[in-house]
């Protein structure tokens, strides 16, 4: 399933998909190519890189289009390489509920576009092959946080990475704020439960 843009090149809003299955067969379950507000409740998504990917392509890598719900939703990848969610571009995304199969991800966080935050609330996420929630914010980055979910991974449930680039030479890191709130993990023994690296306020 592809998402915008519409045909006079600009960003396709408020799509609603509503118990949508789709199978590995696929690069993506849902690709947002050109899209804002999509609101994704129920279903499972599997896809081979990505499950849900986020990849706005309009406006150049610095661009703003979120306002994107995924909830109550089952996501399946590739255990070698895919993510269940996969976010390169900026704007607001927030996972309710999710439940994360196989994969090297549940969350891959590697943005080109800023001004983002990402909320995940609830939910299990188990089984992947690598880091649940990787994250690498290359661009300055706003919020994330995860409050109430259960993490059965074999490796890192959280984490991220220690980048060097910093908000326009300031020194503060690109990823601003970083909360992890109620959250049960079962980890392997191979990484810290939360890795955290480079973030300039963070709590748990």
């Amino acid at each position: 399933i592809v998402v915008g843009p519409t045909p006079d090149n600009t960003y396709a809003v408020y799509v609603a998909l509503r118990d949508i299955y789709t199978s590995a067969n696929n690069k993506f379950g849902v690709d947002l190519v050109g899209a804002g507000g999509c609101h994704v409740n129920g279903g499972s998504l599997w896809g081979d890189l990505a499950a849900w990917h986020l990849g706005n392509i309009l406006d150049g890598p610095n661009h703003d289009a979120g306002d994107h719900k995924v909830i109550g939703v089952d996501t399946n990848a590739n255990a070698t390489y895919g993510a269940g969610y996969f976010i390169e571009t900026g704007g607001g995304v927030y996972i309710g509920q999710p439940k994360g199969g196989q994969g090297l991800n549940h969350i891959k966080l590697y943005p080109t576009g800023s001004s983002g935050n990402l909320v995940v609330d609830g939910g299990s996420l188990e089984t992947c092959t690598g880091i649940s929630a990787d994250i690498n914010c290359q661009v300055p980055w706003e919020r994330v946080a995860f409050t109430g979910v259960s993490f059965g991974v074999p490796s890192a449930a959280i984490a991220v990475r220690n980048v060097a680039g910093t908000r326009n030479a300031s020194g503060v890191p690109n990823l601003k704020d970083f909360a992890i709130t109620g959250c049960i993990t079962t980890s392997g023994t191979l990484s810290p439960i939360y890795d955290i690296g480079s973030v300039f306020n963070f709590s748990v």
